[in-house]
C-alpha cells in the first residue's frame, strides 16, 4: 500500500480500510508466520517488524493525503486481545477515523492456523 498512495489520490479514492492486528513485532510474530516482501519470504519478528512499519507508513501517508482511513483489527484470544488497546491508541494518534475490532473466526475450514 505505501508504494501506491499517490496512485490512490489520482484515482480519487476517498477512503481506505487497513487491517492492523498489532503494533508490537513480538505480538505480530505470533500472528503472522511469514510475509512476502521485496520478492522474498521473511519469517518471525523481522517479518512482523517490516509489516508493522509498512502498515504505519501507509496509515500516515493516507492521512497526510486527506484519505479517510478505517482500521480493522481481529481480536485473537490469548495473542493480541490485551494488545489491541495499544493498537487503538496508536492508530487514533496517527489519524484513523475509525477502529473496528472484530472477533476471530477460527474454524479450520476458514483456513487460519488458529483453527
Amino acid at each position: 500500500l505505501p508504494d501506491h498512495l499517490d496512485e490512490l489520490v489520482e484515482m480519487n479514492v476517498d477512503h481506505v480500510t487497513i487491517t492492523i492486528n498489532m503494533i508490537d513485532p513480538e505480538v505480530g510474530a505470533k500472528i503472522y508466520p511469514w510475509i512476502f516482501h521485496n520478492r522474498q519470504r521473511i519469517y518471525g519478528v523481522e517479518a512482523s517488524r517490516i509489516l508493522h512499519e509498512r502498515q504505519m507508513e501507509a496509515l500516515d501517508g493516507l492521512v497526510a493525503r486527506g484519505i479517510l482511513v478505517k482500521v480493522n483489527s481481529v481480536l485473537i484470544p490469548g495473542i493480541n486481545d490485551a494488545h489491541l488497546l495499544e493498537v487503538n491508541r496508536e492508530v487514533k494518534r496517527r489519524g484513523a477515523f475509525l477502529h473496528n475490532i472484530m472477533p476471530l473466526i477460527s474454524a479450520p475450514e476458514h483456513g487460519t492456523h488458529f483453527g
